[in-house]
């Protein structure tokens, strides 16, 4: 069930903030991220948040004073207000309080402790989530790491605003960087905050409702600046390497998933 049982709505900790760094980004597009749990990955998230992000609040943190060092000195060089979020994720007042402080929630996966341990409280968290989200009516996307491919079946597709990251995802490219080093200017490319990266281009925001062979969408992207990888129909189901010859029909619902800068 979605439901958060009732026995763990217990009000028990307060809501308590360390400020380490205040700096006001006047871009009207600023956004705020919170980032739940704590791995070896974290550093590097923070350098790699987009620049319109000013605010990260951390919660679940079991870090040390070198670790925390380590993160302030990143909020330093980026600009960043941090924020220490302490609180029983396990109540819903404190989830909900916490949801309502961010467009984007991150769930990070212990890396330290059992897998399938691990995994389940990521599905916890996520499928706790989706329901405040729900009976609340907010507005914010989910990101959750999961070391276990199987246990994305236990969560479901959720909808257009969730992610499901793999933990062996890094191993795959690792793997294919193995093979064929000459990659890794690619890989760089795409996996940084700057440059060509992967977008969803919805259909009909783009006025491209319509039956079109695959070698037009390319040509039509390519005019635009992206690159045609694929599409996602409005059952989230996905895409890849189609005939150039091959005719899809889009509707508003569907996303083009292209290469580019935004």
């Amino acid at each position: 069930s979605e439901e958060i049982d009732s026995a763990t709505m217990e009000d028990e900790d307060d809501y308590k903030t360390k400020n380490v760094k205040i700096k006001i980004n006047n871009d009207e597009d600023i956004t705020d991220t919170v980032i739940i749990g704590h791995n070896e990955t974290l550093p590097i998230i923070l350098r790699e948040l987009p620049e319109n992000v000013s605010h990260v609040y951390l919660a679940g943190q079991d870090t040390t004073k070198g670790e925390q060092k380590e993160l302030e000195e990143i909020a330093s060089k980026r600009n960043l207000v941090i924020d220490y979020f302490e609180g029983n994720l396990h109540s819903e007042k404190k989830l909900l309080e916490l949801a309502k402080m961010a467009k984007h929630i991150v769930v990070l996966n212990d890396h330290d402790g059992d897998v399938e341990e691990s995994d389940m409280e990521a599905v916890f968290l996520l499928l706790n989530l989706r329901d405040i989200r729900k009976r609340y009516n907010l507005d914010f996307n989910i990101t959750v790491e999961m070391q276990q491919e199987h246990n994305q079946k236990l969560v479901g597709r959720g909808d257009h605003t969730d992610f499901l990251v793999v933990s062996s995802m890094s191993s795959l490219i690792l793997a294919q960087l193995a093979e064929s080093p000459e990659l890794i200017s690619v890989f760089r490319e795409i996996l940084s905050n700057e440059g060509n990266e992967l977008y969803l281009k919805n259909a009909g925001l783009i006025k491209l409702e319509g039956a079109y062979s695959i070698r037009d969408l390319r040509s039509i992207m390519i005019r635009e600046g992206y690159i045609f990888l694929g599409y996602i129909d409005k059952d989230k189901n996905s895409y890849f390497n189609l005939h150039l010859d091959e005719e899809i029909k889009l509707t508003k619902e569907d996303d083009l998933i292209v290469l580019g800068k935004k």
